[in-house]
């Protein structure tokens, strides 16, 4: 009941905006969504244009938030770098992300600029 979860979440979300935050995470993925079932559960109840809309609505979900302007809430583990700011986090362009095959840090940054290296968190 994949679909219908997702759904009842986004009902709570439009239902109380300012009180109720979805974040994205890995499962809002086009790649999970297809490797975990998502897309084949919701072409198969809904078809391929409401599988579309729900790629587009995850592009649109924060990485991250900062609640009461003290507490970090992310979908995932720490970094491997301790100096990544927020502003760090907020250069990422969501709706170009995609999450990629993981590699073991500092491996996924060998032959990077420091610019690039700096994109890899």
């Amino acid at each position: 009941h994949r679909v219908e979860c997702i759904c009842i979440l986004l009902a709570f979300y439009a239902s109380d905006p300012q009180n109720v935050v979805l974040n994205r995470g890995n499962h809002e993925d086009i790649a999970i969504n297809r490797v975990y079932g998502f897309q084949a559960e919701c072409v198969d109840k809904y078809g391929e244009l409401a599988y579309g809309m729900f790629c587009e609505v995850f592009r649109y979900l924060p990485l991250f938030v900062v609640a009461n302007d003290d507490i970090f809430v992310v979908h995932a583990g720490l970094f491997h770098d301790s100096n990544v700011q927020l502003s760090d986090l907020e250069e990422i362009d969501r709706l170009d992300y995609v999450t990629r095959p993981a590699v073991l840090y500092p491996e996924n940054t060998e032959g990077l600029t420091k610019e690039d290296a700096r994109k890899e968190y």
